[in-house]
């Protein structure tokens, strides 16, 4: 997918970015970047060396605070994915088959 600035300036899409401090400055540990809700593109990368913390699901949790809702989609083989979404307060809505025929579990949250 091509992400150009529109994207980002539409309703329903938010970038963040998680930074830590470390003794030669800022680092960026991690991001989300979400469009159309999550059902665009909903996107969390946390680097290697801080994963295992929360980061994740604190990135998703700050996404559903400001968007109000989220959805997103998580290969039912990416375990650490789906523990990253329930412990952000995401649900499971439904299931579906992606492209090449893995299962994905649909996962939500709306306030």
């Amino acid at each position: 997918m091509k992400l150009t600035p529109r994207h980002l300036h539409s309703p329903g899409s938010l970038l963040l970015l998680a930074k830590i401090k470390a003794e030669d400055g800022p680092r960026l540990a991690g991001f989300s970047c979400v469009t159309d809700y999550g059902r665009g593109l909903s996107l969390v990368v946390v680097h290697p060396l801080y994963r295992g913390r929360g980061l994740g699901s604190k990135l998703l949790g700050r996404q559903i605070s400001v968007l109000g809702k989220l959805s997103c989609r998580v290969p039912l083989s990416s375990v650490s994915g789906l523990q990253m979404c329930f412990r952000a307060g995401l649900t499971a809505g439904g299931m579906v088959k992606a492209p090449g025929g893995r299962s994905e579990l649909i996962l939500e949250e709306r306030r």
